[in-house]
């Protein structure tokens, strides 16, 4: 397993505390307490971390080279223009599948990200617990620990756990493969507008979480019958998606050499979008008419 160096731990460490410290302050009441202790990050740091060669080497805003363990080189890198590898940024999966902070909102998904910053935190700072950073790093990783402690307690409301069972089942509905029926739906679909975790039933994640924890594969079809659960009626209402839907796994059924849990009954999916229909009127004005006989919309 390849180290770390101190240089390296120290501009994660930098990275963390910035984008910790760079979070919206929180409004709600009972998160209200957080904003203290962020404001206290870079102070905790920058103490902790003065560079006492200032009189003999200079200071870095003056000096011909920067030292690994340089505020001022984590400024430099942070602002140099990144290479995109293009298949990675035009993967549909890659940019938008849904983490647990993304199926959170508001101050609920920076909550959550606080709790992974946490995490990457005591990663680079106890690399190698009692060495000479790590006791460097005391006063901030103090903090942080109390930041964590408040998120103990915070992270206890329902909600949060049912995120994080719904990132997994996420990464399971919708495999690597464009080609996948799943993925290639929740491509064209942008599922990832619909899943959500406020609303979810608690019981009813459980379930699916618990049946595909430690299961090697999950076909398409049960895969799909997780993913209409998840997404509620909040997608495939109008006719228009339902049939394409049912054309493309009609499609997906017809390739070679599918497997039999991979097959999806069109019949049921057929009722189970149907269930989906959204009752609804709209007035002569509107840019998209319905019509409650047919189900049909002018779009």
């Amino acid at each position: 397993m390849m180290g770390l160096s101190d240089g390296e731990r120290y501009q994660k460490c930098v990275s963390i505390i910035d984008y910790m410290h760079k979070l919206p302050r929180f409004k709600e009441y009972h998160y209200l307490h957080i904003n203290t202790l962020l404001d206290k990050l870079w102070p905790a740091f920058l103490r902790g971390n003065s560079n006492s060669l200032h009189w003999i080497l200079g200071s870095e805003s003056s000096a011909e080279h920067l030292d690994d363990q340089s505020l001022l080189l984590c400024a430099f890198q942070a602002g140099k223009p990144r290479k995109t590898d293009l298949d990675t940024a035009n993967s549909w999966r890659d940019q938008y599948l849904p983490d647990a902070a993304k199926l959170l909102s508001g101050e609920d998904a920076q909550i959550w990200s606080m709790l992974r910053y946490t995490e990457a935190y005591y990663y680079a700072v106890n690399r190698y617990p009692g060495d000479k950073f790590s006791t460097q790093m005391r006063e901030t990783t103090d903090l942080i620990s109390t930041i964590r402690g408040e998120l103990h307690h915070l992270l206890q409301e329902p909600l949060f756990p049912i995120a994080w069972m719904m990132q997994s089942l996420c990464h399971r509905i919708f495999p690597w493969n464009d080609d996948d029926l799943l993925t290639a739906s929740g491509e064209e679909f942008h599922l990832h507008h619909d899943l959500r975790a406020d609303g979810q039933d608690y019981e009813t994640v459980f379930k699916w979480f618990k049946k595909w924890q430690f299961a090697k594969t999950v076909g398409a079809a049960e895969r799909l019958r997780c993913m209409l659960v998840l997404i509620g009626k909040h997608r495939f209402f109008y006719v228009h998606q339902q049939e394409r839907l049912l054309a493309m796994a009609a499609e997906w059924n017809g390739r070679e050499g599918q497997k039999k849990h991979d097959i999806i009954n069109l019949n049921w999916l057929a009722d189970t979008l149907a269930q989906h229909v959204e009752k609804r009127s709209c007035s002569s004005s509107d840019n998209e008419r319905y019509c409650n006989f047919t189900g049909k919309t002018s779009r």
